[in-house]
């Protein structure tokens, strides 16, 4: 048998052997207890590592060597061989002073190649596993965060399904309004504990900033001394008493824009390797869709519930016949179905020039509810007034954050006011008040609120105008039917005395107040009564019935009883 063929049925018998190691090898029973027979040469108790070089670094394929060992007068032959993009050394050792054949290192060449290729196909498995894991992973995310709505509810499913795939003590999560510039945190869990945080300022230089900013994924590994020495982090929240030894920080980005990202932490040194990061992006990459949908749902709930109350309110005073029982029951649902902390209408004066405050709206059990409005008055020229402001430019004033404004006034019976909206109160162009809401929470007025307010406000302005209206018809009607009546009395005689004493008296009535009828010329009634001109004498009064002569045709109003 040639040496070519007897080198090809060892690497055929090799390699047999090899693709049968994926399944563990078993001995048999009675040789379990043999022991392993010592080695010819006793070998350094050192661990041995395979060299890789880069193909960046390297040039070309590493030579084959053969030198001799420097122990035990051992010889070695080391033959390269590539596994994926990475060059490596096989290297065999021969117990004497061996000189390899060049047959017997065409063996090792063609094992070595063939090596290669065996550990490139595992290295390809093996991701392709991973790879497969991984997917399945995201699928089950992506199906458990779409089967939720609610925004909190999908961050509490993206919680649960990343803390069974890496170590998690805490979580949160931080979404960004660029137009406020506000963080807000809907959700923050420490050690199972939930924090409710409050919407905070961009910062800069935090990592939550930072990554808000850059939209990269930020990663800080402490030390237990950086740990220890950092017990007031900046921007920290959740369990402030603790110092996390390994944080991620990683984006949600919606196309180039930052919406928001999610920290995950951990209380141990180190929890995250490269892979566990990788995967955390994916996650994330898929979470911002499902809290983009989220919100969506969210605005158009929350539109939706006010634009029922909108329509509730509107029926409710669209029966009212009273502008002031109109203005309470506008302004109690206001705060009541809006959520608000206060609400109140105000109306301007007759002269254009003030905003009398007409009507409250409190929260249920505040002290000043049910109670009068004392009717506070505003000058509309007023320069550091919200309600003057909307009043004078005729278009809604929204301030989502007061207390940063510095031409907020302040109200001592509204200590906890965070955020105000002003709106006008118009019947076409006429300004008839201006309808003005408070919230106790920072950035509470967004776009919807605006829209819904306003169409609240125009509502309102629409039933008083309605009212205004009906009580003029009133009126002309009463007055209509008034002279209809005087017209039949007068008509009911022919004595002209009857008729001038007629007409005083029922004039007066309607009136309530003295009447007088003056006869004359042009030249006599432009004189004040009791004025006469000096060439010619007074004209003697009107005869009166009841003495026929001195008394003017008038009526006075009726006295009250005990009256002199």
């Amino acid at each position: 048998m040639s040496s070519n063929k007897k080198i090809r049925n060892r690497l055929n018998k090799l390699f047999e052997e090899i693709k049968q190691t994926e399944e563990p090898v078993v001995l048999p029973a009675e040789k379990r207890s043999e022991p392993t027979p010592a080695p010819a040469v006793e070998l350094p108790q050192k661990p041995l590592y395979t060299r890789s070089l880069s193909p960046d670094t390297l040039t070309a394929r590493p030579k084959v060597t053969v030198t001799e060992s420097t122990y035990a007068g051992a010889s070695t032959l080391a033959v390269p061989f590539q596994a994926g993009e990475m060059w490596n050394m096989l290297q065999l050792e021969h117990d004497t002073t061996y000189e390899w054949q060049e047959e017997e290192q065409n063996l090792v060449r063609q094992v070595a190649d063939q090596l290669g290729l065996a550990l490139q196909n595992a290295q390809l498995y093996q991701e392709t596993q991973k790879r497969a894991s991984e997917l399945a992973t995201l699928n089950e995310i992506v199906r458990a965060v779409s089967a939720q709505i609610g925004l909190k509810d999908v961050l509490e499913t993206a919680y649960r399904q990343i803390r069974a795939l890496v170590p998690v003590d805490a979580f949160i999560a931080a979404l960004y309004d660029e137009k406020t510039n506000l963080v807000s945190y809907p959700l923050v869990i420490d050690e199972g504990i939930y924090y409710d945080e409050k919407p905070l300022p961009l910062t800069p230089t935090n990592l939550t900033g930072q990554t808000l900013i850059s939209g990269r994924t930020i990663q800080q590994f402490r030390t237990p001394e950086e740990a220890a020495a950092d017990t007031a982090p900046d921007g920290a929240i959740g369990n402030k008493q603790k110092t996390s030894g390994s944080l991620l920080f990683i984006p949600l980005k919606l196309g180039d824009k930052t919406i928001g990202c999610i920290s995950v932490q951990s209380y141990t040194f180190f929890a995250y390797s490269p892979e566990d990061i990788a995967l955390l992006e994916s996650i994330a990459n898929q979470l911002t869709i499902a809290l983009q949908n989220a919100q969506l749902f969210e605005e158009a709930q929350r539109s939706a519930r006010q634009m029922s109350a909108v329509a509730e309110i509107a029926t409710s005073i669209s029966a009212i016949l009273d502008i002031q029982n109109i203005l309470n029951s506008a302004a109690h649902l206001t705060q009541r179905r809006f959520g608000l902390y206060h609400a109140h209408i105000l109306l301007v004066d007759k002269e254009n020039q003030n905003l009398i405050v007409k009507a409250c709206g409190w929260p249920e059990g505040d002290p000043h509810e049910g109670k009068p409005t004392d009717e506070h008055r505003i000058s509309i020229s007023a320069p550091k007034s919200a309600v003057a402001r909307a009043a004078r430019e005729k278009k809604a004033i929204i301030n989502n954050n007061v207390h940063a404004d510095p031409d907020w006034g302040g109200n001592p019976h509204l200590p906890n006011v965070q955020a105000e909206l002003a709106l006008p109160i118009l019947a076409g162009d006429q300004l008839l008040g201006v309808l003005n809401v408070h919230s106790d929470q920072l950035n509470s007025f967004t776009d919807i609120d605006l829209s819904n307010m306003t169409t609240l406000a125009a509502q309102i302005g629409t039933s008083i105008q309605n009212v205004r209206l009906y009580e003029q018809a009133q009126a002309r009607a009463r007055r209509e039917q008034l002279l209809r009546e005087i017209t039949a009395r007068v008509r009911g005689s022919t004595d002209p005395d009857v008729i001038l004493r007629t007409a005083v008296r029922e004039v007066g009535q309607a009136l309530g107040m003295q009447t007088f009828i003056r006869i004359g010329t042009a030249e006599e009634l432009a004189k004040k009564p009791g004025e006469s001109s000096p060439e010619s004498p007074a004209p003697p009064p009107a005869p009166s019935p009841e003495t026929g002569k001195g008394k003017k045709a008038g009526h006075q109003p009726k006295k009250a009883e005990g009256e002199k």
